[in-house]
């Protein structure tokens, strides 16, 4: 292919030193190429595989189509994948691809209609918040994110029925260097079989033919001063990635690159050598074991025994460092190391931190991958992480070396072991001084914007804005900035982002567009929510404040006639007795309209006698809780039908079953069913370490993924492993801080860790509580986009009950600062029972069903009771909460379900989790819970919970 880029564009730096490199390679002084040696391991599928208890198909790459462009040591690659649905239904996508060390995405196109429509650069939230919002209306978005190291992740919807749909990803990387003169350029390819692949590759440089590994016997071309290759094929499944390695390289490299005005010069000089690696006597060998580490580890095996030689210590990794074990030397060891099982998630920072604070001495060999799963801030780490003492050797398809270059003193990559690289690589930046062509695929100027962006990533928060135009001037994608592909104008408009440029007509409607366009500013949009709270609050309360049984001709009844949201009403919403997807467009509807004006007042059509009761509770308090009757929560035993549990069942003892689980984790590693059954049978069988690492896979499983890391939660918590379990929400709601849910959880995750710590340490336990009430004060507060009214009136019912308890505590000597909030929002509304639950699976329907002792069943059809059972405002599209409670109840047993009602999900889904939390006495001082976690795989399925029995 002859190259119009290196005709018209081919700088003068480049022609300089093509030609003395022509000529020193004309007088015999260089060499021949030394191609760095193919990856240690095999590549990864991409495309996430789909639970096998699930009657759905994975989503596979049916075309790849590859172009990459060599500029001096940096590489612009673009991607085209060809997305295949084999399923009967619209599926959302989601693909997970590994990227070169140090590279970063700078460009992102989806197809629309036949037309491959570009991306723009928008904050990470918002970008999440339209695509989510857009795929629940059923069109056509695209999401790019960066995940953790260098994996970066992209959401499609649709990919049709039975169809295809394409992407393109560019992305622009460093070669990789093995000592001072080689360098290589290394394409990730899937490992799945592809219907067809097409490969272009350009070297930009005339010094002698590069070398080619993984495309047969293909071999560079030379034409006007560039070297390609192109290779087509068709059914085949790549077993390594495509290797480029170049010729032998001066000891001086530089090459310049006008772009937008400004002039990137990259600068690359060979070094004396590497600094020389060594053990030193006795050293420690940490090994991360981590699900993520499984592998062929004969390349550390060697580095192994190149560096030990003498006795040495070895600590496995996984969520927790394990106990010392000591060698007499390296074969010893690496004969152990062939026997361990890799298995749960890797926890690398805080056990790093703590192992270097009680050895201050001996020399650490660190081997892993580096894709710390558990940690809240795996960059943020102590200073003696630097000093020299930890080599890290880094591995694996996915894997994060930025990560370990902020906690260890030195990175090793296997792939070059022994030949470390011995050359520094410099891109800077000065304004442009003299004319110059801009490169149709520039490189060095993204190169420059990858690196700036790397260096202000353990600090995004407070670095967010020069992100952000990282991304818009550069595209390129990092923690604070992701690359969104919306559809229409109305789209663009819906979420004030600005279309982009190369769309012409799009673009000027769009700045013709927002002319008339009025919104609520943030303050408006936070008062208006705060009048609907207020207005749904007294309605809580009034109902709170009734005595049903001063009124026993009253007949049950459709809450939906007299309890609904009042500004839901106003605008013309029912949202009672209606069918699910009739429900949830009304819903989505009411809530995406920013521009519905406030109501004069957020009212409900109620009778004389719910406005004088709901005036009188607007008049007082609260009335205070009373004691309860005694009672009894009976929690069913939920014992899943499936091959793991009878296995686990059969072993006999908690040793034989940890053989038996590492047996089964062969054929149903990917099930997240299968870990969340697994360690519930070993923290039922009281081997809670083990059920900690078990539980943890799931953070391996899918990188930072939201749901699956509260599922994660809700099992640590059921488990007693309080610590664990709020660390993992915190993490949550790194990810995801636009959804409520994660505010609210973290809340009570730490509500309840107080009030078990109180006792025995007042201290921490206010530290606790005051976090606690922060993020409920965050969950009450804010105008959520979706379901703000009802989610947020349920954490003010929780922040006020745990604030009544905070109250009535010793805490010798600490205090809990209680944060103000609005007095019309006050009041305990305590109850005989209160049943709360929460699902892990959005655009999905569960619906809570309590029967009550004379067999009226209240549920969302039917939200109050003679007896004035109460059900909260139905969630139709995905994680809750929904809410029974009853102020002062009858007699007899309450039987507690879980009706599976629908899913709009788009995704390939698998079972969705669902947590219930059963309270007696709820808001009094003898308040009990019980607490369980179920599946529900089938669809109309109705399951039993529980029964609670009152008034024994």
């Amino acid at each position: 292919m002859k190259s119009k880029i290196a005709e018209r564009f081919v700088k003068p730096a480049l022609a300089a030193l093509a030609f003395a490199s022509l000529a020193a390679s004309a007088q015999g002084l260089l060499p021949p190429p030394r191609p760095i040696p193919p990856m240690p391991w095999r590549p990864v599928p991409w495309i996430d595989t789909i639970p096998k208890e699930t009657n759905e198909k994975d989503c596979t790459v049916g075309a790849l189509e590859v172009k990459a462009l060599v500029r001096g040591l940096y590489a612009r690659v673009e991607t085209t994948i060809t997305i295949k649905n084999p399923n009967p239904r619209p599926i959302s996508a989601p693909l997970r691809i590994p990227l070169p060390d140090g590279g970063a995405v700078c460009g992102y196109r989806l197809e629309i209609d036949g037309t491959m429509v570009p991306s723009v650069a928008v904050p990470k939230e918002q970008a999440r918040v339209a695509f989510e919002t857009e795929q629940r209306r059923g069109v056509d978005p695209g999401l790019a994110e960066a995940v953790k190291g260098n994996v970066f992740q992209t959401r499609v919807y649709p990919v049709p029925a039975n169809g295809s749909r394409k992407i393109r990803v560019d992305y622009v990387a460093p070669l990789v260097l093995s000592g001072g003169d080689s360098a290589a350029l290394s394409l990730p390819m899937p490992d799945v079989a592809l219907e067809s692949r097409k490969i272009d590759i350009s070297v930009e440089d005339g010094a002698g033919a590069p070398e080619l590994g993984g495309l047969g016997d293909k071999r560079f071309e030379h034409a006007a001063r560039v070297w390609t290759v192109s290779s087509s094929e068709t059914n085949l499944t790549p077993r390594a990635d495509v290797l480029v390695a170049l010729p032998k390289l001066p000891d001086t490299v530089e090459m310049t690159e006008h772009w937008n005005g400004e002039l990137f010069r990259l600068v690359s000089k060979k070094t004396k050598g590497a600094e020389e690696i060594t053990a030193g006597e006795n050293p420690f060998v940490i090994w991360d074991a981590s699900a993520s580490r499984l592998g062929d580890h004969e390349k550390e095996f060697e580095i192994l025994r190149s560096l030990v030689k003498g006795k040495v210590s070895l600590l496995l990794l996984r969520n927790a460092l394990e106990p010392e074990l000591k060698f007499a030397g390296a074969e010893e060891l690496i004969s152990f190391l062939k026997t361990i099982d890799y298995d749960g998630g890797t926890k690398i920072a805080p056990n790093l931190r703590d192992f270097t604070a009680l050895f201050a001495e001996p020399k650490i060999l660190f081997f892993t991958d580096g894709m710390d799963t558990l940690s809240l801030s795996p960059c943020n780490s102590s200073d003696n992480f630097k000093e020299g003492r930890i080599t890290a050797f880094v591995s694996g398809a996915e894997r994060d070396v930025f990560a370990l270059e902020c906690l260890c003193g030195r990175v090793v990559d296997v792939r070059v072991w022994p030949n470390l690289p011995a050359r520094t690589v410099e891109v800077y930046r000065t304004e442009s001084t003299m004319g110059g062509f801009p490169p149709e695929m520039p490189v060095l100027s993204v190169a420059w914007a990858i690196k700036r962006a790397e260096q202000l990533s353990g600090s995004s928060v407070e670095h967010k804005d020069e992100l952000m135009e990282l991304g818009r001037r550069f595209g390129v994608a990092s923690k604070a900035c992701s690359l969104l592909v919306l559809e229409s104008l109305d789209q663009w408009i819906r979420y004030d982002i600005e279309p982009p440029k190369e769309l012409a007509k799009m673009h000027a409607d769009w700045l013709e567009g927002r002319k008339g366009r009025m919104e609520l500013t943030p303050e408006g949009k936070a008062e208006r929510h705060l009048y609907a709270l207020v207005d749904y609050w007294n309605e809580r309360k009034a109902w709170h404040q009734r005595d049903f049984k001063k009124d026993p001709n009253r007949k049950s009844r459709p809450v939906e006639a007299e309890e609904e949201v009042g500004f839901l009403r106003s605008a013309g919403f029912s949202l009672g007795a209606t069918n699910g997807s009739e429900r949830r467009r009304a819903v989505a509807a009411a809530e995406m309209d920013d521009d519905m004006p406030m109501p004069e007042a957020c009212a409900m059509a109620v009778d004389d006698e719910v406005m004088a009761e709901r005036s009188l509770a607007e008049s007082k308090s609260a009335r205070p809780g009373r004691q309860g009757a005694a009672a009894k929560i009976q929690v069913k035993a939920w014992s899943p039908d499936t091959p793991w549990m009878k296995a686990l069942d059969a072993a006999g003892d908690v040793e034989a079953a940890k053989k038996a689980y590492l047996a089964l984790r062969k054929e149903w590693a990917k099930s997240p069913a299968f870990i969340l059954d697994s360690a519930g049978w070993f923290y039922a069988h009281g081997d809670k370490a083990f059920a900690e690492r078990v539980i943890s896979n799931l953070a391996e499983l899918r990188i930072e993924d939201a749901a699956l890391l509260r599922v994660m939660a809700w099992r640590l918590s059921e488990g007693g492993s309080r610590a664990l379990e709020v660390d993992t929400l915190r993490r949550v709601l790194a990810l995801r801080p636009e959804d409520p849910q994660s505010h609210r959880d973290l809340a009570l995750a730490l509500d309840r860790w107080a009030r078990e710590t109180v006792a025995v340490d007042p201290g921490w336990a206010a530290m606790y509580a005051e976090e606690a009430l922060k993020h409920y004060g965050k969950t009450i507060l804010t105008p959520w986009q979706r379901h703000a009214v009802e989610f947020s009136s349920i954490a003010l019912e929780e922040r006020n009950a745990f604030v009544a308890w905070i109250k009535t505590q010793d805490w010798r000597g600490s205090t809990v600062k209680i944060p103000e909030l609005d007095d019309r929002l006050s009041g305990v509304l305590d109850c005989d029972m209160r049943v709360v639950m929460a699902w892990d699976a959005d655009e999905t329907d569960v619906d809570i069903h309590v029967t009550e002792p004379d067999g009226e069943e209240a549920y969302y059809a039917n939200r109050l009771t003679f007896h004035g059972g109460r059900t909260s405002m139905d969630i139709t599209d995905g994680y809750g909460p929904e809410e029974y409670e009853i102020r002062v109840a009858p007699k007899g047993k309450y039987k507690v379900r879980a009706h599976y009602y629908a899913s709009h999900q788009q995704a390939v889904f698998g079972p969705a989790t669902v947590t219930a939390t059963i309270f007696t006495n709820w808001g009094r001082s003898d308040q009990k819970s019980e607490r369980l976690s179920i599946r529900l795989d089938k669809k109309k399925e109705m399951v039993d919970l529980g029964e609670v029995e009152l008034g024994l």
